[in-house]
């Protein structure tokens, strides 16, 4: 087994050892306010970098505060747009993985990398697999009958053709 496949074997096993992902939000969340309460009751304090202004640590845990956290968690939620995609993510795979759909067969499906690909059986009996000059890879995925689809030159190397485009665009300028 190679190095790469080692390392990422001993990620998964350490992966699989974490409880649901929302089950971390969750803890994460009660930290933060428990470090809050034990801050605020300390009176610890900031300089605000630009204003100079002391920003003290507020206890999250108070009942007005938790008003506040639960009035304006939509907002937080729907506003900074990659905290919201995260959750809705963590929280479908949650559901789809507790209530069985994965079990089920709910399309989903294990990554691979390009050998593992190439030689798959679905890839082979597709007829996937190409080769052109010296390159190799998957071909047309989409197989029409009257126009099947071909490989008609290999993709170009990095920077093989970076001279003749910059010429290009130099006598367009």
């Amino acid at each position: 087994m190679s190095l790469g496949n080692s390392i990422l074997n001993a990620v998964e096993k350490a992966g699989n050892k974490l409880p649901d992902p929302v089950t971390i939000f969750v803890i994460l969340i009660g930290v933060v306010m428990l470090a809050s309460l034990v801050m605020s009751s300390l009176g610890a304090s900031v300089e605000h970098p630009v204003t100079g202004e002391t920003i003290e640590v507020v206890n999250l845990l108070t009942g007005a505060q938790l008003q506040t956290l639960l009035v304006n968690m939509p907002a937080v939620l729907t506003g900074f747009a990659p905290l919201g995609m995260v959750l809705v993510v963590m929280i479908g795979a949650g559901i789809a993985e507790k209530t069985g759909l994965l079990a089920a067969g709910l399309p989903v499906g294990p990554m691979r990398n390009t050998e593992e690909v190439m030689t798959h059986p679905h890839t082979i009996h597709r007829g996937m697999a190409a080769e052109k000059d010296g390159w190799k890879g998957w071909g047309i995925p989409i197989k029409f009958s009257r126009t099947p689809g071909e490989i008609k030159r290999r993709p170009p190397r990095f920077g093989e053709h970076g001279r003749e485009l910059l010429e290009e665009k130099e006598k367009m300028e």
